[in-house]
């Protein structure tokens, strides 16, 4: 079995997902990370904090079958390049709240489903006092927090004005160029251009903006001549260390490597 490493920026990986170069082997659970593990996951990048590194497996030698991220709709889906061995979770949730441009299907902490869109409060983010986690806010769909049954509305970012007003980014800009820019325009149109917001701006862009943009994901890839045996061992130990795996799903990934077909939909 051979590997090679590397630090692609994550505005790559990201790229490449949604492309379809980059899927997932079939026989991968779904994905099943939680609102708060967002935010959290959202926080660290901001920072520039490590979340750890991913796996890939180069395409072309395993005969898995593969499936695109959620949230990408490519029809035919094309012949991916990589597939991820480790890091699906990580990976569709940045996927998802940074580049699908749509709110995105998670869960609370009970399990609960919920869909969310995700804003960073630029006036937290670049005070050094507050803990970053606090900075990352999340909205339903129709970006307004209400109380009281819906009677009374807490936060109301559904118009650009809005945004500009009370300070919150987008996290679905944060890799949309032209969507920034317009955005980014507003933002200064709307406080008249007061060297105090243009000042604020630029330092958000800065100190937070720019490490998404420079964000680095530590990645091993294993190449396509590794065999199916070496897949799997590698798949339960990568695996075990975060959402305990069930013996099904271990033969699942077993049987997938070794036959074109889906043991999930045969069970």
């Amino acid at each position: 079995m051979t590997f090679r490493t590397a630090e692609p920026p994550l505005k790559d990986v990201l790229e490449s997902i949604s492309k379809g170069d980059i899927q997932l082997p079939e026989f991968q659970r779904s994905w099943v990370w939680d609102d708060p593990h967002i935010s959290s996951l959202i926080a660290s990048v901001s920072l520039s904090y490590p979340i750890g590194s991913v796996m890939f497996l180069e395409a072309g030698g395993v005969p898995f079958k593969p499936r695109l991220f959620t949230g990408v709709e490519i029809k035919p889906a094309p012949t991916p390049k990589s597939l991820v061995l480790d890091g699906q979770q990580r990976l569709t949730s940045m996927f998802l709240a940074f580049r699908s441009g749509k709110p995105v299907p998670t869960q609370t902490m009970k399990k609960e489903p919920i869909e969310r869109v995700y804003f960073l409060d630029m006036t937290k983010c670049i005070d050094k006092s507050i803990d970053r986690e606090e900075a990352v806010i999340s909205v339903p769909p129709n970006l307004k927090v209400t109380s009281d049954f819906g009677r009374k509305v807490e936060l109301d970012l559904s118009t650009p004005e809005g945004q500009f007003e009370l300070r919150y980014f987008p996290v679905s800009l944060l890799f949309n160029t032209q969507g920034s820019t317009t955005w980014r325009k507003g933002f200064q149109t709307f406080h008249r251009f007061e060297q105090d917001a243009v000042s604020f701006l630029m330092e958000f862009e800065e100190t937070v903006l720019m490490a998404f943009q420079l964000y680095k994901v530590p990645a091993i890839e294993l190449m396509s001549d590794t065999t199916p045996a070496s897949v799997c061992q590698v798949f339960e130990k990568v695996n075990t260390g975060g959402v305990t795996l069930t013996v099904f799903e271990l033969m699942t990934a077993i049987f997938a490597a070794t036959g074109d077909f889906n043991l999930r939909a045969d069970w």
